[in-house]
Formats: C-alpha cells, sequence, structure tokens
C-alpha cells in the first residue's frame, strides 16, 4: 500500500479513506478490498 510516492500524498489519504469505508460498508477488511481493486487495476493494465 504506502510507498515513498504515495505516502503523506492527500490523494492517498482520500483514498484509503474511501477504501476503508467500503470495507466497512461491505463488512471485509481493508487488505481484501486493496486486493480487489489491485486486481482490477491490472487486468485493465492500469497504474495503482
Amino acid at each position: 500500500m504506502p510507498n515513498a510516492q504515495t505516502e503523506g500524498n492527500p490523494l492517498f489519504v482520500t483514498e484509503a479513506v474511501r477504501m476503508l469505508e467500503q470495507a466497512d460498508e461491505l463488512f471485509i477488511s481493508l487488505n481484501t478490498v486493496a486486493r480487489h481493486v489491485s486486481h482490477i487495476l491490472s487486468k485493465i493494465d492500469a497504474a495503482n
């Protein structure tokens, strides 16, 4: 998740909050949301 390019970046913080809200709404962990988002982005050849 966080790396040198994302840590402290306001857009990263916003995305992290959105992912936490999604996880809470779906009753799943943040790691599950992050894994699904990562898989979807890799399938469409998009950058994280």
